[in-house]
């Protein structure tokens, strides 16, 4: 086993209750993403953004006895050292651009930070 070179923090996002899946899902990649995106320390670091939006009902998960998603959305922020994306997320841009959009659509956040370990044989 090895660990990849870049690390990932993952973040699962709760919207507000007074907002559909698909106008936050909405809000999140069409509003809040390109903000995100021109960012100078994202194209500095080169922190890439992957949203993915959970399902509350996937094909045959309920019936493989998989439970629904608590969260409405999960995303991954990737980079080179987990220093460099937690500088992003400190930055005064950041906080001032990406950050003042949560109240917009979020009811909640949770981070994990995780590196990828590569299985081989």
């Amino acid at each position: 086993m090895s660990i990849q070179g870049r690390v990932r923090l993952f973040y699962f996002l709760k919207r507000k209750p007074d907002i559909s899946r698909e106008e936050f899902f909405h809000y999140w990649t069409e509003v809040v993403a390109p903000i995100y995106n021109s960012l100078d320390i994202v194209k500095r670091y080169n922190i890439t953004n992957q949203p993915a939006l959970a399902k509350d009902t996937v094909v045959g998960a309920h019936a493989s006895g998989f439970a629904s998603s608590d969260w409405d959305g999960v995303g991954t922020l990737e980079g080179d050292s987990f220093e460099q994306i937690f500088e992003t997320l400190a930055n005064d841009e950041y906080k001032a651009l990406v950050e003042a959009e949560e109240p917009n659509y979020l009811d909640s956040i949770k981070f994990l930070p995780l590196n990828v370990i590569a299985v081989t044989e």
